[in-house]
């Protein structure tokens, strides 16, 4: 049993956004044949968001077929793309209708994975002067402090988050480590930024930060725990 960690599939089989433009020709097959090779049926993998360019929920089923064909359970978060994205009630009997047993969503909840729990929440992009972010940054942080409470007795916590806890500058924001420290939190799984190189270091402050877009990790999912 394993752990691994990858985000920003950026998956369109169900619709019209290819992501060759970016130069990710032909990634999905190097994404399953990276896959297959490291993850076994009885690993898990973490994908802290933007699954699917769909913008309906009912468009994401080709997407989550890929996905749920792949090894591995698959505990999802919502990214800034997921546009798909609607209640959970809903999303998990989409799930249930179409077969997808392997796919879990992370939302408001915390999942287990040996002695660790993995907790979670998408984020936001920076706290700044607009009301607006303001008041998303503010939910998010509550949402995540949600998360932390539903894990309870485990010896460590996995956060993911799809925004990563930082700003502009790479200054770590100070709520987001509060609640970090306050629930010992060991290891940050963060995506959405699209670069060769993390702009944190591996560990800060303590606590180990892993950047896990698909395209820096060379759309091959990361090894996190045994």
């Amino acid at each position: 049993m394993a752990l691994f960690v990858i985000s920003d599939l950026h998956l369109s089989f169900g619709t019209d956004k290819p992501m060759d433009i970016f130069g990710w020709n032909h990634y999905e097959e190097k994404l399953r044949e990276n896959w297959s090779a490291v993850v076994e049926e009885k690993d898990t993998v973490l994908i802290p968001g933007d699954i699917s360019w769909a913008t309906y929920l009912e468009e994401t089923e080709a997407d989550f077929a890929f996905i749920d064909s792949l090894p591995g359970q698959k505990i999802i978060l919502k990214g800034n793309h997921d546009y798909w994205w609607t209640t959970v009630k809903k999303m998990n009997q989409f799930l249930l209708d179409k077969g997808f047993f392997r796919l879990h969503f992370l939302y408001n909840n915390s999942f287990s994975y040996g002695r660790y729990a993995i907790c979670g929440t998408r984020g936001w992009g920076n706290k700044g002067d607009r009301v607006e972010d303001n008041r998303i940054w503010s939910r998010e942080l509550q949402r995540l402090q949600l998360s932390l409470e539903a894990a309870k007795d485990y010896d460590g916590v996995i956060c993911c988050l799809h925004y990563p806890p930082f700003d502009l500058s790479g200054n770590l924001s100070g709520e987001y480590m509060e609640l970090f420290y306050r629930y010992g939190v060991e290891m940050v799984c963060y995506g959405h930024i699209h670069t060769k190189k993390p702009v944190l270091p591996l560990e800060a402050e303590g606590i180990q930060f892993r950047l896990t877009s698909c395209d820096y990790l060379q759309f091959a999912p990361l090894f996190l725990k045994d």
